[in-house]
């Protein structure tokens, strides 16, 4: 190891160089032997780091560039990403919120390399909470989540116009739920795991309405039909 600039009482200070065997370099600002102020450091394995360092840590703000190309613009406390800053991944995902030693949590927003949006809420490095999402593909999303998932209550527009409203478990309909078609055609009742099952109402654009059981989105047991000249059988 090597170093390279300022002493004061024997110890590293001021403005110097440290540089090792193994391929790391320091750059920048000491304090009584410690790495303090603005510095450039480059890791043994190629990562580069740019910005503020407090008591030989990256805290304040900073630039963290990895070799695979991952890279980080942000605030640090204590050698992790804490606060806010915009974390990009190799494949072209781009975060940008807030950080809990290392993790996103609070709000944020994520642009995926395939166009598509999440925006809301991340709680231990997952969506969780109230958030939104907006598909490529024209779907789009907005309520609840659960570890990543989502789970809860919430309104999804679906690619090909129809609007679904209510309850979700990982992604599809769960429980209690309308469905407005394209057409103007609506269901409102149970749901599970994304399909049409139980006690519910359908409306039809001819004027039908069947009210009673379904099974896989079929009229199954127990129901009235009801026409536009209001017999029922």
């Amino acid at each position: 190891m090597r170093y390279e600039g300022g002493f004061r009482a024997t110890t590293h200070h001021g403005q110097g160089v440290l540089t090792s065997d193994n391929g790391y370099r320091y750059e920048g600002s000491w304090v009584d032997g410690l790495k303090q102020g603005k510095g450039t450091v480059t890791y043994s394995d190629g990562a580069v780091y740019q910005g503020n360092i407090e008591k030989g840590l990256r805290t304040g703000t900073g630039i963290l560039t990895m070799p695979d190309g991952l890279t980080y613009v942000g605030t640090w406390k204590d050698g992790k990403l804490n606060g806010e800053g915009t974390l990009t991944q190799v494949n072209g995902d781009e975060f940008t919120g807030s950080f809990i030693n290392s993790l996103r949590n609070g709000l944020g927003k994520v642009i995926y390399a395939n166009g598509d949006i999440y925006e809301g809420n991340f709680q231990a490095d997952h969506r969780e909470g109230q958030g939104s999402f907006s598909g490529h593909d024209g779907y789009h999303y907005i309520g609840d989540w659960q570890k990543g998932q989502i789970s809860g209550d919430g309104v999804v527009t679906y690619s090909d116009g129809s609007i679904y409203q209510g309850a979700l478990v990982e992604g599809l309909a769960q429980g209690i739920g309308t469905i407005t078609y394209l057409d103007g055609s609506t269901y409102e009742g149970s749901w599970k795991a994304g399909v049409i099952n139980g006690v519910g109402k359908a409306t039809y654009p001819n004027g039908l309405v069947y009210q009673g059981g379904f099974q896989n989105a079929q009229n199954h047991g127990y129901g009235i039909m009801t026409f536009d000249d209001s017999l029922s059988i």
